[in-house]
């Protein structure tokens, strides 16, 4: 598996959140299901056996009891995403994906933003590529992947960094790989900010 983080944008008060905080099965679960496909709000899109191997893969680990223990938290899982999106339309497209591509983007945003800002506007920055505090650190050895939560205010105040700017080849030597891959997560930042959003990141590598 390649080094890559995740982005989703969540509500600070919805009861995705609360459970992903409180339920260490459902946050085991999501987590364990964001690197297969689109992520956990896309289920439907992975190949049915593929995702029957992943099931019986959680089965077989500490977490669960057995198959019908997975089974059951994935429909409780599956019905929370739901009520989500209706709840929040579009929340599951409020999403955005950093492949291989962290220190390309990171250094001419760096450069950027220490011309126009500070250092400060340098670590907040790092903040939103790399994720805030741990969301369940309970639930994790520390040396394992885990959710991060950067908080709303957070967000919205890199949105404010991030306007205006701008990566491109000529001038700051970026593939066009990581010039988009910039565009999607900046574009995500700005909506989730507009939406007074959180953001949950997951760093895996």
């Amino acid at each position: 598996m390649s080094f890559y983080t995740y982005y989703q944008a969540t509500p600070e008060r919805c009861r995705l959140l609360e459970r992903l905080r409180d339920e260490e099965g459902f946050c085991r679960l999501y987590t364990g299901l964001i690197p297969y496909g689109p992520g956990p709000f896309h289920l439907d899109q992975l190949d049915p056996s593929e995702l029957d191997d992943i099931l019986n893969d959680f089965a077989d680990g500490e977490c669960f009891g057995s198959r019908e223990e997975v089974d059951g938290c994935l429909r409780g899982m599956t019905a929370e995403l739901s009520e989500a999106v209706t709840a929040y339309p579009g929340l599951g497209e409020r999403a955005a994906y950093i492949e291989k591509q962290h220190r390309e983007i990171e250094e001419p945003l760096s450069q950027e933003l220490r011309c126009r800002g500070s250092e400060a506007d340098v670590r907040l920055m790092t903040e939103l590529l790399y994720g805030g505090d741990a969301l369940a650190p309970a639930y994790f050895d520390l040396d394992e992947s885990q959710l991060r939560l950067i908080p709303a205010s957070t967000v919205a105040e890199g949105a404010k960094r991030l306007t205006g700017v701008e990566l491109s080849e000529e001038a700051h030597d970026i593939s066009d790989y990581a010039r988009e891959q910039f565009r999607e997560w900046k574009s995500l930042i700005i909506e989730a900010a507009r939406l007074g959003e959180a953001i949950i990141v997951f760093p895996t590598g």
